[in-house]
């Protein structure tokens, strides 16, 4: 295919993908859900993998919007199957986060927690990692499972510091500050908001 053809192929996913974009934002989920099968289609037959990969994600997003858990497993379990996914700790470690949410939703949790603490045996991205402790740290204090809410929390502070990734730490942190109000731990939790406070006013 010629550069030119390249370019108005890619013009026009662009352009599809946007159009999904604003349909999502009007919560019009049939109709998004529609242009990303059609935008997959086309990844699909261009041997796309990568962007294939990132379109079914959007889609599962949409099913769980709809509140459709099982057909949102189903297209992860269809995008799990895509090597290039597989390869990228971050994009295995979103499809992973997913995959979990799904089976939370469905309450299926002792599944979901054990997805995400399989994920976490192998993903190297610390922000990837900090996400999907962030997601067993309010599954845990569901179960009123205490001592593991603090240690994983913590692991999340320290991944996401690691990855000077500021919101997901802000994030972090106030998820501990709620743990430690709970806990009437409120020296510890005014520690945190310190932190947060100086965080915010660095920018960075």
């Amino acid at each position: 295919m010629s550069s030119d053809g390249t370019r108005k192929i890619a013009d026009i996913l662009k352009e599809l993908d946007q159009r999904a974009a604003y349909a999502l934002m009007d919560k019009k989920y049939d109709e998004a859900l529609n242009i990303y099968r059609e935008i997959l289609r086309a990844q699909e037959g261009l041997g796309l993998e990568k962007l294939s990969g990132h379109t079914l994600l959007n889609m599962a997003n949409i099913c769980m919007l709809k509140g459709e858990f099982e057909e949102a497993l189903s297209v992860i379990d269809r995008a799990s199957k895509l090597k290039s996914l597989q390869k990228d700790d971050i994009d295995r470690g979103n499809l992973e986060i997913f995959r979990a949410n799904s089976l939370f939703l469905l309450e299926r949790s002792g599944e979901a927690e054990n997805v995400l603490l399989q994920e976490l045996k192998k993903n190297r991205n610390s922000t990837s990692c900090g996400q999907m402790e962030m997601l067993l740290f309010h599954h845990y204090r569901k179960e009123k499972k205490n001592a593991k809410a603090r240690g994983i929390v913590d692991k999340a502070i320290s991944h996401f510091r690691a990855d000077h990734n500021k919101e997901e730490l802000i994030r972090a942190l106030r998820g501990r500050v709620q743990y430690f109000l709970a806990a009437g731990q409120k020296m510890y939790a005014e520690l945190d908001l310190a932190e947060i406070k100086n965080i915010e006013e660095r920018g960075a």
